[in-house]
Parts: C-alpha cells; sequence; structure tokens
C-alpha cells in the first residue's frame, strides 16, 4: 500500500501544523526503522515544494522517501501555492498511483481527486470563519473551495472534539466521517533538561529560574498578545510582578501581525519586564518551561493549543482565556479568564502571582504523546484503505 504525503509545512516547523507535520513523520520514520508490523506493508512518498524541506526532514531524523516538486514562482506567490497544491502534487501522486493521499492540512483538490482514497486534517475551522484570514477576493475564494472540498474527502482527522462539532456544523459532515487524533507533545519536554543547559538559557535571557512568566504562541490578532501585555503592565502598576516571557515570532509580514512591534515595546513608566525571545529549538523552550513559575495564553480561537499541551508535560500553573478548546484540554487544572473583563483579568493574574496556585501533579505524558497519536492515524489510514 502506499500513501503519499504533502509536505509542504516541513518549511513551517514552528507553526502548529508543522510541528504536526515534522513529529508524525518522524515517528513513522521511526516504525519503518523499527519494522513495526503496522508499518511494514506501508510504503510513503512526500510530496515537498523545495529542498528546505528536505533539509528539515534530515534534521529531524525522517528517512521516508520525499521527492521535491518545484513551485511555478512566476505565477505569484498565493496563485503558484495553490497551483502546487491543486495540479503538481495531485498529478505527482496519480502518477506514482498511491492507494491514499493524508493532506496534513486542508488542500483537497477542488475538482478532481488525485487518489481513490483522501484523509486531510482539520486542525480548526478558524480560516473559513474568520474575514481577518480572507485578505482579498482571491483569498475569501480559495477558502470557501477548500471548506467544500474538504467535505468531499473520504475521512477527516482533528485535534479535538472542539474543532469536531466546528467541521460537523460548518462542512455539514456527519460524526462517522471524523476521528479526533490529539496532538502530542514531543519527547524532549517529557524529560528534565540538563542543568548546563537550563543555566545557559536563563543566562542568556537574564532570568531567574522559577521567578518569570512564560508565554509561548503565535502573535496574530486571535492570540490577544497585546491585550496580555497591556492587562499584566496594567496589574503590575500596583504590584511587584517577575518577567513576562514572550516566545516566538512572527510568522508573516502582513495586518495579522501588527500587535507584535510597537505594542509589546517597554516604555519609561513600566514596571514590568517584558522579553522577547523569537524562535527557541526545543531544548531551549523546554529549559524555559521547566524553570517559569506559570504559564499564561489568552487567544480566542484554537484547534487545540500545542504550547498549553507542553505546559501541562511540565506541569506549570495555567492562567487561559475561557474558551471550549482551553477547558477541553485543561479541564480543571487552570485558571480561566474572561479576557474582554478587566476585573476577570485582574483577578487572574492575582491568582497566579500573589495567591500561588499550586502546578497540577497529573501524569499527561501517555495522552500527549506523538507515538500515540501517529498509531491512531495509522488504524485511521488503513481503515479508509481496506
Amino acid at each position: 500500500m502506499k500513501i503519499g504525503i504533502n509536505g509542504r509545512f516541513l518549511q513551517h516547523p514552528y507553526t502548529g501544523i508543522g510541528q504536526y507535520t515534522i513529529q508524525l513523520l518522524r515517528e513513522f520514520s521511526k516504525m519503518k526503522r523499527e519494522r513495526q508490523d503496522e508499518v511494514h506493508h506501508l510504503d510513503f512518498v512526500i510530496a515537498v515544494p523545495n529542498e528546505q524541506c528536505v533539509e528539515q526532514m534530515r534534521l529531524e531524523g525522517i528517512d521516508l522517501p520525499a521527492v521535491v516538486i518545484p513551485e511555478k514562482e512566476w505565477l505569484g506567490k498565493s496563485v503558484s501555492k495553490h497551483w502546487w497544491e491543486q495540479i503538481q502534487v495531485s498529478g505527482f501522486f496519480h502518477e506514482q498511483k498511491v492507494n491514499l493521499v493524508w493532506l496534513p492540512y486542508p488542500c483537497v483538490r477542488w475538482f478532481k481527486k488525485a487518489a481513490d482514497k483522501t484523509i486531510v486534517t482539520v486542525h480548526d475551522t478558524i480560516p473559513w470563519t474568520s474575514r481577518k484570514y480572507q485578505r482579498g477576493l482571491f483569498s475569501r475564494l480559495a477558502h470557501r473551495m477548500s471548506r467544500v472540498a474538504t467535505s468531499q474527502a473520504d475521512h477527516i482527522i482533528t485535534v479535538s472534539r472542539t474543532s469536531a462539532k466546528n467541521i460537523m456544523w460548518l462542512c455539514g459532515i456527519p460524526e462517522e466521517k471524523i476521528t479526533v487524533i490529539e496532538n502530542g507533545v514531543s519527547e524532549i519536554f517529557h524529560k528534565l533538561v540538563s542543568q548546563d543547559v537550563m543555566s545557559d538559557v536563563l543566562g542568556r535571557f537574564g532570568l531567574q529560574n522559577g521567578k518569570f512568566l512564560l508565554y509561548v504562541g503565535g502573535y496574530d490578532a486571535r492570540k490577544n498578545v497585546k491585550l496580555m501585555v497591556e492587562s499584566y503592565r496594567k496589574y503590575c502598576q500596583n504590584h511587584e510582578c517577575p518577567p513576562l516571557v514572550l516566545v516566538g515570532g512572527k510568522s508573516h509580514e502582513d495586518s495579522l501581525y501588527a500587535d507584535f512591534d510597537g505594542a509589546l515595546t517597554d516604555t519609561e513608566n513600566s514596571r514590568t519586564v517584558v522579553i522577547k525571545t523569537g524562535f527557541l529549538s526545543d531544548i531551549d523552550l523546554a529549559a524555559l518551561y521547566q524553570s517559569s513559575c506559570g504559564f499564561v495564553h489568552f487567544s480566542s480561537q484554537e484547534g487545540f493549543n500545542i504550547p498549553l499541551a507542553q505546559a501541562m508535560i511540565s506541569h506549570l500553573p495555567l492562567l487561559i482565556s475561557d474558551t471550549d478548546i482551553h477547558h477541553e484540554i485543561a479541564g480543571d487544572d487552570a485558571v480561566y479568564v474572561q479576557t474582554e473583563d478587566e476585573n476577570s483579568l485582574e483577578k487572574g493574574w492575582d491568582t497566579l502571582i500573589r495567591s500561588q496556585t499550586h502546578p497540577t501533579t497529573k501524569d499527561y505524558s501517555k495522552r500527549f504523546s506523538w507515538n500515540r497519536s501517529a498509531h491512531t492515524h495509522l488504524r485511521a489510514f488503513k481503515r479508509i484503505i481496506l
């Protein structure tokens, strides 16, 4: 049995979809090397748009076959992307006579199938419902076509019950056509980092062990990073507060990321220290999780939220927005805030900092496991193929 995989997001390793693609391909590759029964009769072929993806596979220890199919850049950035997904990759999988195409993000062919069977992973429905992600007529049309085409896939994988409910409502897809498989957390976050690594990372950013708060994630508008920083600065006007460390950076240079620069710059009269680290390696990030005194995340919309799962693996106290997906992931192990309510925000910061909330002692290692996720994906693949 041959499975064709769209590996486009290998070139975006710091995004949620990038991590999802990388971690699962790494697990498939490991299972192949170990000749595990579940994969011994499966052949994988990965389509990628450039050599950067191939290099990323090498760095991540993924030794599955990959074929570079260069984009037609002369068509323009947006058109060339869709042409690559719709025409070039689909044609390649057809030539390869694959039995199943797995798309790790919504890019189902709009008009004609590339294989007998197609499975697509829909992480969330945000690009289909939020006008902020539909910039221009072509963007709106592409998102609409993507949504319609997704409903024609043979099966849908999604990462949470919250996303599954939204997909069923928005696309009219029956529940039996959707499999929910939670994301995992990389093995490096499951282990204690060495003291040398910890000292190096803390020294690099001028931090003290156990004396800073941590945000990890994107900076597009729905993440509410500007609101988070401003509410924290307001709270700290009357309280002694630890530094707030922001990990990550802008994924694109457009209006969605307008909050990142000026709004997050320290002002002369601010008592709050805000430290922006940029993108970090997993080992550096694990060191920050394991030395922080609390994790904060005020996003208004998520399909899953891998940084939250990483914080839970690290047993951090959590201050997060009161959304369905956060309740699904964190349950009772978090302090929730209504981000539009100043009193709720102040009380949340107070609970986290002054009341010394206690971290959970629950073991989330089995729940947030990429190995477990990979095995569940393979079972879904086999159900569709057979």
